[in-house]
């Protein structure tokens, strides 16, 4: 599955961490991502605006 860069900054795609960088994310699928992923990636937006998907940076990353 190719990543959807237009799917921007609206619930449950974002979440935002306190002051001290914790946060949750909790979302339901549908069905098992397992055979159509193969990565989970948290990116962070530096101006604040999550719309902005030119200018997102990759934070987190894992293999599934």
């Amino acid at each position: 599955m190719t990543p959807k860069k237009n799917v921007a900054g609206a619930a449950p795609y974002m979440f935002k961490t306190d002051s001290e960088g914790a946060g949750v994310y909790n979302s339901p699928l549908d069905r098992s991502p397992f055979g159509n992923w193969s990565m989970l990636m948290v990116v962070l937006h530096p101006n604040g605006d999550p719309k902005d998907m030119n200018n997102m940076v990759g934070a987190l990353s894992g293999n599934l």
